[in-house]
């Protein structure tokens, strides 16, 4: 078992006071810990008290057989009784109030020692600092079951030229195993964010994606979603080089990557720098959710991708809506001037397809022309050349 204690406010502590008094409340936070600790958990049930990091105290247990209500009733009466003595020692010094995020996770049995402490502290970060819950440490052991052993499965929703009707690629889709907390999509990637493997897992839907274009022997398109903190990772684009190597008939040029509006762009300077290595790679690049989220114009403009994929909420019921169709020409004018092709996400109705295909939108995307199914799947039914027969005979 591991409690974490982690100083709350402590970047801005050090900015605000000089070296020495810093370290005279560190000092004095780790005798506090020394004293209060034994009082609420008995010598032989603690393994190790150890700071990591500037701001995170980490007391380890041996298992004293509690259960999760029972420690966190617990864990809150120490961290009451932390603050209390640690603000009757400093308060003569220090006017800035030492308060602790706490949270506490099991640590793995069967994993190498170091290995299963980092992974508990991570998850113990996860838990305080995000305000997550308790059962979280459990979540995560369970997702990274399911990413060693690859239990995710993919699909693929055609993308169809809205000029030809044919299929001009595919986007890759992903579903957990069935039965679990993982089984939808939106879930699975909520419970990776929470966890810090989302990365890892994104990289997993790329190898899946690499297998079965590999196994169909597509040369088509197939874009893939990636989210900005696996961008903005360099662990991501390692990972993507050596999975590469392991599939070299994989075509970096048929892959484009959808970066999707889960998470905002914080510096845009530096994203787009991430972005051109991708890019010097041969993979293009696409921004999803257009129209909703952090997908503005504006980012649109400076990334420069080479897809605008334009978001389900401003493709719904358009024939029916001014605005909607206002701001759809917008985009389409701006996607002209920077040269980026469109594809419109979300379709479910004939009147949606109808006005797209009158703005002359490069591709579509949704239910009225195929489910997501296994990959590849075509499309038999040429829905874009029986309109264009029906205009050439005046129907």
């Amino acid at each position: 078992m591991l409690l974490l204690f982690d100083v709350k406010q402590h970047a801005e502590m050090k900015a605000l006071y000089p070296v020495h008094v810093m370290q005279q409340i560190e000092d004095t936070i780790e005798r506090v810990f020394q004293l209060v600790v034994p009082e609420w958990f008995a010598p032989e049930h603690v393994l190790a008290m150890q700071k990591y990091y500037d701001d995170d105290y980490v007391v380890i247990l041996r298992h004293a057989g509690q259960d999760d209500s029972r420690l966190a009733e617990r864990l809150t009466h120490v961290q009451q009784k932390l603050e209390a003595e640690i603000a009757a020692r400093t308060s003569s010094f220090f006017d800035f109030p030492i308060a602790f995020h706490t949270a506490f996770s099991w640590i793995r049995q069967g994993e190498d020692a170091f290995e299963a402490v980092h992974h508990a502290l991570q998850d113990a970060r996860s838990i305080a600092k995000r305000h997550l819950p308790a059962n979280i440490g459990h979540l995560r052991a369970a997702l990274r079951q399911v990413l060693e052993e690859e239990q995710i499965r993919v699909l693929a929703q055609p993308i169809v030229s809205l000029d030809t009707g044919h299929i001009t690629g595919w986007e890759v889709l992903t579903r957990g195993p069935e039965n679990t907390p993982f089984a939808m999509p939106d879930q699975l990637f909520h419970y990776a964010y929470q966890t810090d493997l989302l990365v890892h897992l994104e990289l997993l839907v790329v190898k899946k994606a690499f297998m079965v274009i590999r196994q169909q022997n597509t040369t088509r398109p197939v874009f893939l979603n990636v989210t900005v903190p696996s961008l903005k990772n360099p662990y991501f684009f390692q990972s993507l080089t050596k999975l590469l190597t392991q599939f070299p008939e994989i075509d970096p040029q048929q892959i484009v990557f959808e970066i999707t509006e889960r998470h905002p762009i914080d510096d845009l300077a530096a994203f787009s720098r991430s972005l051109g290595i991708l890019r010097k790679a041969g993979f293009k690049l696409a921004v999803d959710d257009t129209g909703a989220g952090y997908a503005s114009l504006h980012v649109i403009s400076e990334l420069l991708p080479d897809v605008i994929k334009i978001d389900r909420s401003i493709i719904h019921d358009i024939d029916r809506h001014e605005v909607k169709d206002a701001v759809l020409d917008a985009i389409m004018m701006v996607a002209r001037k920077i040269g980026s092709h469109v594809v419109a996400e979300g379709i479910e109705t004939e009147e949606e397809a109808k006005v797209l295909l009158s703005k002359k939108v490069d591709c579509a995307q949704g239910f009225f022309f195929s489910l997501p199914l296994e990959p590849f799947p075509e499309i038999k039914d040429n829905w874009v050349a029986k309109q264009k027969d029906g205009f050439a005979f005046g129907i």
